[in-house]
C-alpha cells in the first residue's frame, strides 16, 4: 500500500522487531517532495529502510531512488517486472 501507509511501517517494525526477516518489492522510481516534505520524508523512510532485510524494486530507477536512501547494493536485487500478455 506504500511507504507512507502506517500499515507498512508496522509490518516492517514488527517483523524486524521479532527478528523475521523483511523482504518488499518496490515500484516508487521519483521521489516529488521538495522542502519540508522531503525533509519529514527522509526523517521518516532512513530509519525504515533500515529495518528492511532486502529490497527487489521494480528496475534500475526504482533501485536508484533505494541508493539516495542509503540503501546499499547488497540489499538490493532488481526483479525487472514486465507485462506478459496471454497469446
Amino acid at each position: 500500500a506504500g511507504w507512507g501507509t502506517p500499515a507498512s511501517a508496522v509490518a516492517i517494525l514488527t517483523a524486524h522487531s521479532a527478528g523475521i526477516p523483511v523482504v518488499v518489492d518496490h515500484d516508487t522510481w521519483t521521489d516529488a517532495a521538495t522542502g519540508l516534505k522531503a525533509k519529514v520524508k527522509r526523517l521518516i523512510l532512513l530509519p525504515l529502510f533500515r529495518r528492511v532485510t532486502h529490497f527487489a524494486p521494480a528496475g534500475r530507477r526504482q533501485a536508484a531512488f533505494l541508493r539516495r536512501y542509503q540503501v546499499n547494493d547488497e540489499r538490493i536485487t532488481p526483479i525487472n517486472m514486465r507485462c506478459f500478455l496471454p497469446g
